[in-house]
Formats: C-alpha cells, structure tokens, sequence
C-alpha cells in the first residue's frame, strides 16, 4: 500500500481539481489518461506540475485515489503537444478521500 504524505495528498487534490481523473503525471507534465487493467496509456497533454514525481490520480468511490506508477515509456511533449503517447504500470493506490 502507498503511505501518502500530506504533500501528496494536497498535490494530488490539486491535480484532480485542475485537471480531472484520471490523469498520469511524469516528471512533472500531467496526461489525461486510459486506463485499461493496471495500464495507463497517455491521450493528452494537459499541462504542467509542481513534481517531478510519477503518479496517478484516479477516480474513486471516495473521491480519488493517488497511485504509485512505473513508467514503461515516457511520453514526448514539445511546444505544448503530445508528440508521442506513454504508458505507465500502476504499482500500488491509495484513497484519499475528495
């Protein structure tokens, strides 16, 4: 299980309110993402964050849940525009609430 520090709680509300879930973020640029079994696939570029964390914020029954991510294939940005698509394996989630 993810032991979320409030640092991430907050970053992760933040996240979620700014952009919406489920979102993958990478090294501090945030992706609308595709989930499809404990895969995350990028589709959009949406801007950027204060991290240089990998993460993903996921919906949940409880609000949202932020999840702890390898990153298979790092997404390309250049000039604000997803140039290549990403992929991330979700390694571990935790509530934390909405």
């Amino acid at each position: 299980m993810v032991e979320v520090s409030r640092y991430a709680d907050n970053l992760a509300r933040e996240v979620a309110a700014r952009f919406g879930t489920p979102v993958l973020v990478v090294a501090g640029e945030a992706f609308k993402a595709s989930l499809s079994g404990n895969l995350l696939k990028t589709v959009e570029f949406l801007g950027y964050v204060g991290s240089a964390a990998n993460f993903s914020v996921l919906p949940s029954d409880s609000g949202i849940r932020i999840c702890d991510v390898r990153v298979v294939e790092r997404p390309k940005v250049a000039y604000g525009k997803m140039q290549s698509p990403g992929e991330a394996e979700i390694l571990s989630c935790e509530d934390v609430g909405g």
